[in-house]
């Protein structure tokens, strides 16, 4: 079995689940692929964000990110999604076949979000009011 995907994870953030292997899909004649169980399905990964709240590390139920990848036809889209209190509202998302593209993508929203935490949150309120 081929190894998970290595990424940069900033505190704060956590795995819900993780089904991202560093491997390429190996195709039959027919087009299904061969190593399915090494992360091309529908749910690959789920990652959530996470705070102190009443001195307990966990994730919050609103005003929180997550970021999830989905396989499909092919390819991978990673989704950076805002939890507000009337729902969960896409913010980003990018479609590839490439897992590093992917890798690197969910990377990038992790240091922008982690870096200017306040400031990320209170744009998130603004383009998504309750």
């Amino acid at each position: 079995m081929a190894e998970l995907m290595r990424f940069r994870i900033l505190p704060n953030w956590t795995f819900g689940f993780n089904h991202f292997y560093d491997v390429d899909p190996i195709f039959r004649d027919d087009g299904s692929i061969i190593n399915w169980y090494e992360g091309f399905v529908e749910d690959v990964l789920w990652i959530q964000e996470c705070r102190f709240i009443n001195g307990e590390h966990r994730c919050p139920e609103r005003e929180c990110m997550q970021i999830d990848i989905h396989w499909s036809a092919g390819h991978y889209t990673a989704t950076l999604t805002y939890i507000s209190a009337s729902g969960l509202n896409h913010v980003e998302h990018l479609s590839s076949s490439d897992r590093y593209q992917i890798r690197d993508k969910i990377e990038s929203w992790l240091a922008d979000i982690s870096g200017r935490h306040h400031e990320f949150l209170a744009e998130m309120r603004e383009r998504f009011p309750e």
